[in-house]
């Protein structure tokens, strides 16, 4: 079935720029300037009304099914106990439209405005390594050979290979149009999305 949330339900607003489920059958939901809310299985809608998480961009369930949250103010892990900032070293800092894909059980991709970073896991501690490559990656897919494949949003289709992004043809041929939709299919197809 197909359920409408608005603000005749709760919802604090309409622009949504991240949405992710919980293994409890919740969903959370970044909104533009409106933070950060929670949709329970019962459809109860909290929100969160810590101002660092005002201007959330991307979200990733981590797999203490705690949530970690890129905003406009940092890298922050949202949990029973609250808001704290994340934990990386050295800091890939934020400057604009943050996205996140889970590379690894223990490496998670992060990309932004200016530039790409592998945060690995460690033990307990997170550590980032700078990527070589096209700035401002908007998605990533897996196809089922393990390549990982992302969409810079002006340079188009590139694949990861190593610490570097790599452009791939004929999107390497394609750098005028803004690219803004990737997915790879059952049948290993990948399927991209432009302005055009």
């Amino acid at each position: 079935p197909f359920q409408v949330y608005t603000r005749r339900q709760g919802m604090p607003g309409s622009h949504f720029t991240a949405v992710v489920s919980d293994n409890r059958g919740g969903t959370w939901a970044g909104l533009r300037n409106e933070g950060l809310i929670y949709l329970s299985p019962k459809a109860d809608i909290t929100q969160f009304a810590d101002p660092r998480l005002r201007e959330v961009h991307s979200l990733l369930l981590m797999e203490d099914n705690n949530l970690l949250a890129a905003t406009s103010a940092g890298l922050f892990i949202v949990s029973p106990r609250g808001v704290d900032r994340f934990a990386v070293a050295p800091t890939p800092g934020n400057p604009g439209i943050p996205a996140f894909h889970r590379e690894a059980e223990d490496a998670i991709l992060y990309s932004h405005m200016q530039g790409n970073f592998r945060l690995r896991r460690t033990g307990n501690q997170w550590q980032s390594e700078v990527l070589d490559g096209p700035t401002r990656i908007r998605q990533w897919a897996r196809t089922k050979n393990g390549t990982v494949w992302a969409l810079g949003q002006f340079e188009g289709l590139v694949s990861l290979r190593g610490n570097r992004y790599v452009a791939e043809p004929p999107a390497a041929e394609r750098k005028s149009r803004t690219w803004h939709a990737l997915y790879a299919d059952e049948e290993d197809y990948l399927w991209l999305g432009n302005s055009e």
